[in-house]
């Protein structure tokens, strides 16, 4: 009963009721459009140099260069295996054209972006959505560098083969993205969750994650287990309340900082640092807790819903934000998946402009209120009073609530149609 599943966009496309072929299909004028726009972008930023991460980047690609891509990535053990192999191709790849690594690097994420919304227009037959994604992914990338955009594309391709219950091909792409970052190992529980669902019993949903788990599997023997888990334990113990995310966490070490009572003072600019939270109370705990019970009240809501596939992107969102915004040793540039999810569920109808506008301000303004266009900051101080940073973190809080609110009244309509 997908009636409580309501819709806030008039013009976006209803994917449960129409198949894709049935939707007007996008004109060559609307990749001309949106090429032109990409090469613009790319010709005008490619230049910048980008975050410090570029200069991690790059020492990785010659350690791959050096010692393999399969020797190397037990040095480095950070990241899954498949995002320094695909730094190490784009390496090759400059070699081979005769440009430098920084501008290799821009060139594949380029790529990646290009590919990102292009998928989007084919899927969703929105011209100004396309492009508004583009807009929105792009500081990631060519501005400042993040390998984020590495992803998108299998993400994508893993959200569209659900929809379409191809199951056993979108999980592999569900892996296949995870093996590049770790974060879209976020959305495996509601993703598994509506395989599990949709499928006719627990051995047929067995069946379809045989291909993503072979794959897992020829992953961990390639790379070695020991080094992906070691690399994996790294990522989910970091020892940090926030790396410059601006969330819960950032307004917590504020607190704690101001207060002289963290590891650091703020900084003399009067801009909050982020600080270890091996401190002497349970805060550190306590935020990974609020993550872990506001993830599986979402997920919850979702067992307890029609299993939709607007129902599935609204759990993967909420569960997503959620994450970002509570649990400890989140970044800047990790709101990024968030943002891709939250064009996706406007553009298909699940959810309004006051869910899309704070998600999409947050994500998009947090990677530059730190790091400017360029990779070396704004260039004026960020603080009038407090630091600037910290007016924007209410707006991930006001988007968990009304994205709560949505599950919930999405429940209580299906109990009074039943």
């Amino acid at each position: 009963m997908p009636g409580h599943s309501m819709q806030f966009a008039p013009d976006a496309p209803t994917l449960d009721a129409t198949p894709g072929s049935a939707r007007k299909l996008p004109s060559i004028g609307d990749f001309v459009v949106l090429g032109t726009v990409m090469v613009a972008f790319f010709v005008c930023f490619a230049g910048a140099h980008g975050t410090s991460d570029v200069n991690t980047f790059y020492r990785w690609s010659i350690v791959l260069q050096q010692q393999g891509i399969f020797g190397g990535y037990g040095t480095i053990r950070d990241y899954p295996p498949l995002g320094p192999a695909l730094l190490r191709a784009a390496a090759a790849a400059g070699r081979y054209f005769g440009v430098d690594f920084l501008l290799s690097l821009k060139g594949i994420l380029a790529l990646a972006e290009a590919a990102s919304s292009a998928i989007v227009l084919w899927w969703l037959r929105s011209a100004p959505l396309a492009l508004l994604m583009y807009v929105c992914i792009a500081p990631f990338g060519v501005l400042l560098g993040y390998i984020d955009a590495l992803y998108v594309p299998p993400l994508l391709a893993c959200l569209i083969l659900a929809e379409r219950r191809r199951f056993a091909v979108s999980m592999l792409c569900l892996a296949v993205a995870s093996s590049i970052k770790w974060q879209p190992i976020i959305l495996a529980p509601g993703l598994l969750a509506y395989v599990f669902s949709q499928c006719g019993g627990w051995r047929d949903a067995l069946r379809q994650l045989t291909i993503p788990a072979t794959y897992a599997a020829c992953i961990l023997l390639m790379f070695g287990s020991v080094n992906v888990f070691m690399a994996l334990f790294g990522a989910v113990r970091e020892p940090i309340f926030s790396g410059n995310a601006i969330n819960l966490d950032w307004i917590l070490s504020y607190a704690l900082e101001a207060g002289q009572i963290g590891m650091h003072r703020l900084l003399p600019t009067g801009e909050v640092a982020y600080i270890e939270p091996h401190l002497p109370h349970l805060l550190a705990p306590l935020s990974k807790l609020a993550f872990f019970s506001a993830y599986g009240l979402s997920l919850a809501l979702f067992l307890r819903s029609d299993r939709s596939f607007r129902d599935l992107l609204i759990c993967c969102l909420t569960g997503y934000i959620c994450y970002f915004m509570f649990n400890t040793g989140v970044h800047e540039n990790h709101l990024f998946i968030g943002v891709v999810l939250a064009l996706l569920a406007y553009g298909i109808g699940c959810i309004d402009p006051m869910i899309l506008l704070p998600i999409v301000i947050l994500g998009v303004i947090n990677p530059i209120l730190f790091y400017g266009l360029d990779g070396d900051g704004l260039h004026f101080s960020r603080v009038t009073g407090v630091d600037g940073s910290l007016l924007f973190a209410p707006l991930g809080l006001i988007a968990i609530f009304r994205l709560f609110r949505l599950q919930v009244q999405g429940l209580t309509l299906r109990q009074a149609d039943a």
